[in-house]
């Protein structure tokens, strides 16, 4: 059952807007944001598309969340889309508008430009200062998307690169715009503040594997395509990919016709990412488009290596020191990469250890909401 909403007018009331019905690594950001600010300053609400997932999170944390169908949305430049998508984001209006009133909102926070054209006309109306968080690159540089840019007060990119990419689009939001990398929870020896337990570890075969929603922009029939060749030279291993997505029954069909059925194994969700993955040797991400994906800092933080394509800030993330960096859409190369680390297990092991290091030392979930807290405050003194 849904919890009602708390008016507590002493700390600044913030409603966080989530139009994605999946529990991705975007959703694992916003819990964790929202769950970490200062409880003594922000009063946490969520309005978010129906999703059973993300709604229990933020129960069992004890923060007030509503399901509100946000609409439909589909990333285009075709301008009968850009109406439609305008159409479903417009529906509802009223219900943020009375969500924000009702509840004495300071600011409202959209988690990605989608979740922003659901409340964009409620801030507007209502007078609320909104900030905008964009976590990748995929977003077309079409007149609707610099519009979205326009209206916010302030834009947070995740990503340097994912900066640059809204300034390519809108050159005079550079006043606005800054850069808040992604952090997450680690403990004072640095390891991830989940921990799988040592049963879980499978050393009788190595395995590679990634934690992925498994859409197009996630690049996995680039990871399966990879993988004929790593078997092939590296016959102790297996393949796992743990994830849901809308691509899952064409990934499964590209897996048979590969021959990769027996040594790849899909693992549908898993509710604890971390007891997963610390049973690889290697995690390997093939997105196409990322911002700072929480996966690859994850995947640091237990001391695993990194296979990764150059994409978003994931590159100046693992250097040459963490990990290995490919480009993007080049099966070849991620399997020349991935089988690399697998020959080599010194290597494999010192990169663990400095990604260990360097997740410790640049990307503590502790700074991030920091430096979140400072750019609320900020724009809620300029109201």
């Amino acid at each position: 059952m849904l919890q009602r909403f708390r008016v507590i007018t002493s700390r600044t009331n913030i409603l966080f807007v989530e139009h994605k019905e999946v529990f991705g690594g975007g959703q694992v950001f916003l819990l964790n944001l929202a769950t970490h600010l200062n409880k003594d300053e922000f009063q946490i609400h969520v309005l978010c598309s129906p999703n059973p997932r993300l709604t229990q999170q933020f129960g069992a944390h004890g923060i007030d969340i509503q399901e509100l169908s946000l609409g439909r949305i589909q990333k285009s430049s075709n301008p009968f889309l850009i109406v439609a998508n305008l159409w479903w984001r417009i529906r509802p209006t009223l219900k943020v508008l009375s969500a924000i009133k009702r509840f004495n909102i300071d600011l409202v926070c959209a988690n990605d430009v989608f979740s922003f054209i659901a409340c964009v006309f409620a801030t507007k109306l209502s007078g609320r200062k909104s900030v905008l968080i964009v976590h990748n690159t995929t977003y077309p540089g079409a007149y609707s998307t610099r519009w979205i840019l326009r209206a916010a007060d302030r834009i947070v990119a995740v990503s340097t690169r994912v900066r640059d990419h809204v300034l390519s689009i809108l050159p005079s939001a550079k006043s606005k715009t800054s850069v808040i990398q992604n952090g997450i929870e680690v403990n004072v020896n640095g390891d991830s503040a989940r921990k799988a337990k040592p049963s879980m570890r499978r050393k009788k075969k190595m395995l590679v594997g990634t934690v992925s929603r498994l859409s197009r922009e996630k690049g996995l029939d680039v990871f399966l395509q990879s993988l004929p060749e790593v078997f092939d030279r590296i016959p102790n291993i297996k393949a796992v990919i743990a994830g849901e997505g809308p691509q899952e029954t064409e990934l499964k069909d590209l897996s048979r016709e590969l021959g990769l059925n027996g040594r790849l194994e899909f693992r549908g969700f898993v509710s604890d990412p971390l007891k997963i993955m610390s049973t690889f040797d290697i995690f390997v991400l093939s997105s196409r488009a990322e911002g700072l994906p929480l996966a690859v800092l994850e995947a640091m933080s237990l001391s695993k290596p990194v296979v990764a394509t150059d994409v978003g800030d994931v590159k100046e993330v693992i250097g040459d020191d963490c990990g290995t960096v490919v480009a993007s859409e080049d099966p070849r190369a991620l399997s020349n990469a991935i089988i690399g680390l697998l020959s080599n297990r010194k290597r494999r092991e010192a990169m663990g250890k400095q990604g260990q290091r360097v997740v410790r030392e640049r990307f503590t979930l502790s700074s991030t909401v920091s430096q979140y807290e400072e750019a609320f405050l900020s724009l809620v003194g300029d109201a």
